[in-house]
């Protein structure tokens, strides 16, 4: 794996008894995490009353660029830690923005080990 860093940060997963996450970036990006039909987007949204959510992950998250994959080359991703490794999500149309509040997601099943990861994309 190999790539290039485009953001750092820290996140904060919650979900609710129906499922429904959201997703937060540095405490000031919102997005809504659902999956219709077996397919899974995000949606950017503001600011939601967290009564009904609990957090189920917090950590460090990186924005990356995957060069060498064949499969889905030069397409961003974003790395989730969870302990001492992280979850690949690959973003197939980058984040959403208020351009674009809705895109479409890949959550793999990749686990990465926390040095490989962080070594790879040069923190």
């Amino acid at each position: 794996m190999k790539g290039s860093l485009c953001e750092k940060g820290n996140y904060q997963l919650f979900e609710n008894d129906y499922g429904r996450r959201l997703l937060i970036l540095d405490g000031r990006r919102w997005f809504a995490w659902v999956v219709e039909n077996g397919n899974e987007k995000l949606y950017f949204t503001d600011n939601h009353h967290l009564d009904d959510y609990l957090m189920i992950r917090e950590g460090v998250y990186f924005k990356t660029n995957v060069l060498d994959d064949p499969e889905y080359p030069n397409i961003p991703r974003l790395y989730l830690q969870h302990k001492d490794h992280y979850h690949e999500i690959i973003l197939l149309e980058g984040l959403p923005n208020l351009l674009n509040i809705e895109t479409n997601i890949l959550a793999t099943e990749n686990i990465y080990d926390r040095h490989l990861v962080e070594s790879c994309i040069c923190v």
